[in-house]
């Protein structure tokens, strides 16, 4: 057969990240025989970046919102086989120690590269790189009981069972490069389209770049339409163009979507979210009485009187650049003394101050895949059975980003991908080996 190399195996698993591996591990269990294809020239790459390199893989915290899936069956349920504690357990029992940050799990020695070590260590069965499959190389069975067949330019493969474990479209340099899409969509199966998620908000506002490079505390509040979509709270980073950070990631996914279907998206930032209503009425109006807006200062000795300037109205709440920004968005000077302002311009002094808890971003899209952290989008939930086996086609079996499940930031992501394709993998062992038609 033009020199290629014949193989026949049980199982095949396309990918070699951290769903694609597990599910290596998973398949292992049943004795059968498996191959790991992989696009690039070393498994399991991306994992060495994730966390900052120090890879969160899971979180104590483990609840259903945590998740976003198009369809209404839970996640969790689909993981009750093997899940977070499980997760933990089979790198604890491999020699990987593990440890905890306010529920955010992470390598003892907060190294991604012991994770990426130990998963392709744990594989079952033989990895072959630098092997990208597309969804014209394969065969489908025709009739039940029927291999698939897999020919790439080295080998033919046919094998009983198949896993698809290729990850969405984040991060072509990881191999990402959403071919499992197109392999899914080819065994029958839809795609809901894929967007990018865990990413930063871009904007056009004028005037951000005054406070690029600060990281402050604060909460994002995501419109879709006019719409409130999404909501987060922590470190926000901000860019000449672009706000980053946490909580600009929690809600990105929002911002896609909105993007996808053509809708108007914009965010607004509190960066005082701590305080209550009360608390920050109570500043406003001292601040404002001793800059001598309002008659009655009880302060005998105002900004106003004592040459204060407008950057003194906003000073030790917010960092100075974020005050600076907002006092120029609305033609203030921060330099100029408050008893120096026209009439219209003391009028503005309550709009700055409103300004540090409700800060309008106008959002024309998100950084992209190649800034994201994970593929929102995918093949529904509902098309695989809960044994993550195809419903279009038996013997096929997904998992991972592939899905479309994503997950906040937190090692959920991981966690989905990881355990998801340990059970893919277990499953398809269970179907090759006959133990079940899909029974683990």
């Amino acid at each position: 057969m033009d020199g290629r190399k014949m193989i026949t195996t049980d199982i095949v698993i396309i990918g070699g990240g951290a769903a694609g591996l597990m599910a290596a591990a998973g398949a292992g269990k049943s004795g059968a025989g498996a191959f790991l294809m992989e696009a690039l020239d070393e498994c399991a790459k991306k994992i060495h970046v994730t966390g900052n390199g120090r890879c969160n893989l899971t979180n104590l915290h483990m609840e259903e919102d945590c998740f976003f899936t198009g369809g209404k069956e839970g996640v969790l349920e689909r993981l009750s086989g093997f899940g977070h504690r499980e997760l933990m357990a089979y790198f604890e029992e491999a020699g990987v120690l593990l440890h905890d940050r306010n529920g955010y799990v992470y390598p003892r020695t907060d190294q991604a590269a012991v994770i990426a070590r130990c998963l392709v260590r744990k594989a079952k069965g033989r990895i072959l790189t630098g092997q990208r499959v597309l969804p014209s190389e394969i065969t489908f069975p025709e009739a039940p009981g029927a291999p698939f067949l897999i020919e790439t330019k080295d080998a033919a493969i046919r094998c009983r069972a198949l896993v698809l474990a290729t990850g969405g479209r984040c991060g072509q340099s990881f191999g990402c490069r959403g071919d499992g899409y197109g392999i899914a969509e080819k065994a029958g199966h839809t795609v809901r389209t894929a967007v990018p998620a865990l990413t930063p908000l871009m904007t056009d506002l004028p005037y951000l770049s005054i406070a690029a490079g600060v990281r402050a505390g604060g909460a994002i509040r995501l419109y879709r339409s006019g719409r409130l979509a999404a909501s987060a709270e922590g470190e926000i980073q901000l860019l000449s163009d672009a706000v980053s950070g946490i909580p600009a990631f929690q809600v990105s996914r929002e911002a896609s979507y909105a993007v996808l279907n053509k809708e108007t998206c914009s965010a607004v930032i509190d960066f005082l979210p701590e305080l209550s209503s009360e608390e920050w009425e109570k500043i406003r109006t001292e601040r404002l009485s001793s800059a001598g807006y309002s008659e009655g200062s009880s302060s005998p000795e105002s900004l106003f009187m004592t040459g204060g300037t407008v950057a003194d109205l906003t000073d030790g709440l917010v960092h100075p650049k974020i005050a600076s920004m907002a006092a120029r968005s609305l033609g203030l000077v921060d330099e100029k003394k408050l008893r120096n302002l026209s009439k219209e311009q003391k009028e503005l002094l309550p709009k700055l101050l409103d300004l540090l808890r409700e800060f309008p971003v106008p959002v024309r899209g998100t950084a992209g895949f190649e800034k994201a952290q994970v593929t929102a989008g995918g093949i529904p939930l509902d098309e695989i059975n809960r044994h993550f086996g195809s419903e279009k086609c038996p013997g096929l079996f997904l998992a991972g980003e592939l899905l479309d499940v994503d997950g906040l930031c937190g090692g959920y992501n991981l966690t989905w991908a990881m355990c998801s394709g340990y059970l893919a993998g277990a499953a398809a062992g269970a179907f090759v080996s006959g133990s079940g038609k899909e029974a683990l």
